[in-house]
């Protein structure tokens, strides 16, 4: 292997809170490579969340061209749970695999079913029960579980746990939960490790969830401008709990990179990054309000007492409790980046007026009931935001809300929940983080501001590989060394190819009953995160 390459995913990462642990020593491994290296923002796709993120970041490809728009997929008034089949973009794994280079990917998800490549795949995003049937090649995790000694169950999902992220839970069950990310991550170190050692690829990539998870109930214990640490024994054993978390990631980074050697590049990526909850906009309820959308008879509304609900309910169910006649427009999900337009209520040639008229109240109209401030940053057209052959499948007016602003879409009677100190959550931030370390990177720079797409072009090169011409990123050559560009002049190559055709799911995935079942175990981790109900 010539020039090895690892690829450490840190899912919702950002400087905002690595820099002070940084600073502070909790991280000295990360700081150090860092140092050495280059850093800068990464900033995500729209919406900025899990699938579409880690889909570009994957593709080099926006989510106009890949499709991934959300954790569902739309189709008329129904949805179903987005799989690969839903990503219409060749994966970087494919690309290395193509060029005869071995690859090992680990908790990336939407990598079911899976696509075969050189190497190695084992998804995130499914149970430890399915693991099984979704990984790459057939019996690898039976092969893992012999050679490491443990059933490896802690690298699934565990629905009822990641629920606590986003819904909560008592002082009493802090500390369990923490722990069990610290020994997920773990488990997932001891893979990663064993894959280094016995199954070496020239590309190796892994990402690590629970940052993403311990930002959104932990935050207040994360924020940087938080006293809590100091106000009672419990806030401050949590909040070094939270620190031991992160201090075994640096650890863990430490490990990796001791075993990649001195002649690897290391890469380190988040698909979005984090900042504290302000208040949850009632969106569906705005609608409703003003005419755009209604419920059907007998919809029970919640009232302003009740508590905040972000991650909103089950879309199927709410598709059942729109009424459908009469509903012009509406948002399906939580996580949805905007409002979709039923065109069979709207006149053809009358849609881009109503769409102008739309657009143009979500922007006055969507404000603080009690200030007036405006609630909503910018609404733009669909194909103007996320342009693309797939744009079809964005919402008609991609809505961006004020930064700490989450959408829900409960029928309620209010329609902005300012959130309290104690009720106060992470949420999602476009700014993640981008880093880079090793002989053919750069040393001791700061980058302007790089897209998410960017990453599949730095790693190919990294890896002395063409860049295919209709990636969208762009291979960034301040990422690496003055000497590493002239020995290596940047190559572009041939177009991806279509991933149509590269989708081999094993017997079992195949199995009818096998992917209903499936199907509502994803559900059940969507609802556990807050984005189904």
């Amino acid at each position: 292997m010539s020039r090895q390459t690892i690829l450490i995913g840190l899912d919702g990462a950002t400087f905002a809170v690595l820099d002070p642990m940084m600073d502070s020593g909790v991280m000295p491994n990360l700081c150090g490579l860092v140092a050495r290296g280059v850093r800068g923002d990464l900033i995500s796709t729209t919406p900025a969340i899990t699938p579409t993120a880690w889909t570009s970041l994957m593709t080099g490809c926006t989510p106009g061209r890949h499709g991934v728009m959300d954790f569902v997929r739309r189709d008329g008034r129904t949805m179903d749970i987005i799989t690969s089949r839903d990503n219409a973009c060749e994966t970087i794994w494919s690309m290395v695999s193509r060029q005869g280079l071995r690859v090992c990917s680990l908790n990336f998800p939407l990598m079911h079913p899976p696509r075969p490549v050189n190497g190695y795949s084992i998804p995130g995003w499914v149970t430890s029960r399915w693991m099984r049937m979704y990984s790459y090649p057939k019996g690898i995790i039976k092969r893992l579980r012999e050679e490491i000694g443990h059933d490896l169950k802690a690298l699934g999902m565990s629905p009822g746990e990641e629920a606590k992220a986003i819904e909560g839970c008592s002082e009493e069950e802090y500390e369990d939960w923490i722990k069990l990310h610290i020994e997920k991550d773990r488990s997932w170190f001891e893979v990663l490790r064993h894959m280094m050692v016995n199954e070496p690829c020239d590309l190796t990539a892994v990402v690590f969830d629970g940052i993403d998870r311990l930002q959104h109930l932990c935050w207040t214990f994360l924020d940087p401008s938080s006293n809590v640490d100091g106000e009672t024994e419990w806030h401050g054993k949590i909040r070094e709990l939270c620190l031991q978390y992160f201090r075994q990631v640096d650890e863990i980074i430490g490990e990796i990179a001791k075993l990649a050697g001195p002649e690897a590049n290391l890469f380190f990526a988040s698909d979005h990054g984090f900042g504290p909850t302000k208040g949850v906009f009632y969106m569906n309820a705005w609608l409703n309000q003003n005419g755009y959308l209604k419920w059907k008879n007998g919809v029970e509304i919640d009232s302003a007492e009740d508590s905040p609900k972000i991650g909103v309910g089950h879309p199927f169910r709410y598709f059942t409790m729109l009424d459908w006649e009469s509903t012009m427009a509406y948002v399906p999900s939580g996580s949805c980046s905007g409002v979709y337009i039923v065109r069979e209520n709207i006149p053809e040639d009358q849609y881009e007026n109503f769409r102008t008229e739309l657009k143009e109240a979500i922007l006055e109209k969507c404000v603080h009931p009690e200030t007036g401030e405006r609630m909503i940053e910018r609404v733009s057209n669909r194909e103007d935001k996320l342009p693309g052959p797939m744009s079809h499948l964005a919402p008609d007016l991609i809505v961006e809300p004020v930064d700490g602003i989450v959408f829900s879409v409960r029928a309620s009677e209010t329609l902005l929940h300012p959130l309290s100190d104690d009720e106060t959550k992470g949420c999602h931030r476009a700014e993640g983080l981008f880093a880079a370390s090793g002989p053919s990177i750069a040393q001791g720079k700061s980058l302007e501001p790089l897209a998410i797409e960017d990453v599949t072009p730095a790693i190919l090169y990294s890896l002395g590989l063409p860049v295919p011409n209709d990636l969208e990123g762009r291979l960034v050559e301040e990422v690496f060394n003055p000497e590493m560009l002239v020995n290596q002049s940047p190559v572009i190559g041939e177009a991806t190819h279509s991933p149509s055709d590269m989708t081999q799911p094993s017997a079992e995935a195949t199995d009818a009953q096998g992917e209903e079942e499936d199907q509502r175990e994803i559900a059940a981790r969507l609802r556990a995160l807050g984005y189904m109900d």
